[in-house]
């Protein structure tokens, strides 16, 4: 069961389909198994489909040994339909929140980009679909939180106080909950890195993100969302999950327009985010097997740390429970700390 998990789950969450067979096929009582582990790592959605992309385009019994015929594979892929469909009903909810805080956040001329969650589903998967969020996430100024704070009360929402913080203050971002919808929450950061402590190493600010417009109206580049997507993933996350390698991916790839890659070293270098680039786009490359992540890697030239970097976040720890992983992700975190 953990060397399936480990083949066959990074090619079941790819957005693009399954491209080839990753080794010994599965079987029909371990697919419950994958679909909660893709649950995990919010890439669902794609293992849904892909399974069955998988049994049309390949011989069936080398997909899932035991299954005489496609529609075997009905009873699994339907049992995690109604997870799907709250999940996706959940997002859509969000989606309708985002419009109605932005429309007021316009409304009284206040900087904010979106981040992650819709933009990356808009923007980095041919179906959006496939990229499901749980929370909405905005990024602004650090001059304009109050006017934030005060729009996202308006609005109804109230300020999540945090518990258990070893420090008293210097973190990047606030958590806003509705009281009468808790489970609704919006994020708003001032930096991509929330950790006081991580940001002596790793610093992005509002102003230091390429927008394709305004503050107002604009909107983060291709090689913003590149960027975003490679410091969440490696900050907050340790790219433990596959959804924050998908969303590298698909960046990387070019999926939302041309990367300016001049704009995309220099500000990797001047924020400290160059090893959190060049470790997801390695991990990218072998996790996915993609060799478009490895030409953009070469070209951000040499970055301290790499090596390390390569050694403590490998292909297998992805699929890991975290648990078992979890000291080498602190040391991971302990690496970006170095500038």
């Amino acid at each position: 069961m953990v060397s399936a998990l480990k083949t066959w789950l990074p090619n079941l969450a790819r957005p693009d389909g399954v491209e080839r067979l990753p080794g010994g096929p599965l079987r029909l009582a371990q697919l419950d198994t994958v679909f909660d582990r893709a649950r995990w790592h919010g890439v669902l959605p794609a293992a849904l489909a892909n399974i069955r992309q998988a049994a049309g385009r390949f011989a069936l019994h080398r997909v899932v040994a035991d299954c005489a015929a496609e529609e075997d594979l009905d009873g699994p892929v339907l049992a995690w339909k109604p997870h799907l469909v709250r999940q996706t009903g959940f997002t859509l909810l969000l989606r309708a929140r985002l419009g109605e805080i932005a429309a007021v956040l316009n409304a009284r001329g206040i900087p904010h980009v979106v981040l992650k969650g819709p933009e990356f589903a808009d923007r980095l998967y041919a179906n959006s679909a496939l990229r499901l969020f749980t929370d909405l996430d905005l990024m602004v100024p650090l001059s304009a939180a109050d006017d934030v704070a005060e729009t996202l009360t308006s609005v109804g929402y109230a300020l999540n106080e945090p518990h258990g913080r070893r420090y008293a203050v210097g973190y990047g971002e606030q958590t806003w909950c509705h009281p009468d919808r808790p489970v609704e929450k919006v994020e708003v950061h001032w930096n991509l890195v929330n950790s006081p402590t991580l940001r002596r190493g790793v610093s992005v600010r509002f102003e230091n993100l390429q927008l394709d417009g305004p503050s107002l109206h604009g909107r983060p580049t291709a090689s913003s969302l590149l960027l975003i997507a490679a410091v969440h993933g490696a900050t907050s996350h340790a790219f433990n999950r596959l959804q924050l390698l998908c969303d590298l991916r698909q960046a990387a790839l070019g999926v939302a327009g041309g990367l300016d890659e001049d704009w995309l070293t220099e500000t990797a270098a001047r924020t400290g985010a160059a090893l959190s680039l060049a470790a997801g786009l390695d991990l990218c490359a072998r996790v996915f097997g993609e060799p478009l992540c490895r030409p953009l890697l070469s070209r951000l030239g040499r970055i301290i740390g790499r090596r390390y970097a390569r050694f403590l976040l490998s292909p297998a720890m992805v699929v890991d429970p975290p648990p078992l992983t979890k000291l080498r992700r602190q040391a991971f975190r302990q690496l970006l700390k170095r500038r």
